[in-house]
């Protein structure tokens, strides 16, 4: 094989990986604290994935989360089907005890993405 062939090789295999990770830089998005504001149904509404659980997320880890929900700011968020009346239940004792969450959120915590782990925090 050819010097100028394995340099081919070599360059489109790194631009390759290069396009492959880029892809995948906000697959989830980690918020360390947040604060339930608002947990309800809206059936139907959430797309592939979700369930009729729908909540509201105010930031308050102190940072940037994802490519730009703010801390101090809200967004939405659907619970995935397989989190269901579990999930439900950790949000609901959250907000009666109004205490903080942790939650990995899909993509780059965008405006109704799913919320797909759902943790209550001390």
């Amino acid at each position: 094989m050819g010097l100028l062939k394995k340099k081919t090789i070599i360059l489109f295999s790194a631009i390759l990986m290069a396009i492959t990770m880029s892809g995948m830089a906000y697959a989830v998005a980690d918020v360390s604290s947040a604060e339930v504001m608002m947990i309800g149904t809206n059936p139907g509404a959430g797309g592939d994935g979700a369930s009729s659980i729908k909540i509201q997320l105010k930031n308050i880890s102190g940072g940037m989360v994802g490519t730009d929900w703010a801390d101090q700011t809200t967004r939405f968020f659907f619970l995935t089907t397989e989190q269901g009346d579990t999930g439900m239940a950790t949000l609901l004792t959250a907000l009666s005890l109004d205490k903080p969450v942790w939650a990995r959120l899909a993509g780059a915590a965008e405006n109704n993405s799913l919320c797909q782990i759902i943790y209550l925090s001390k």
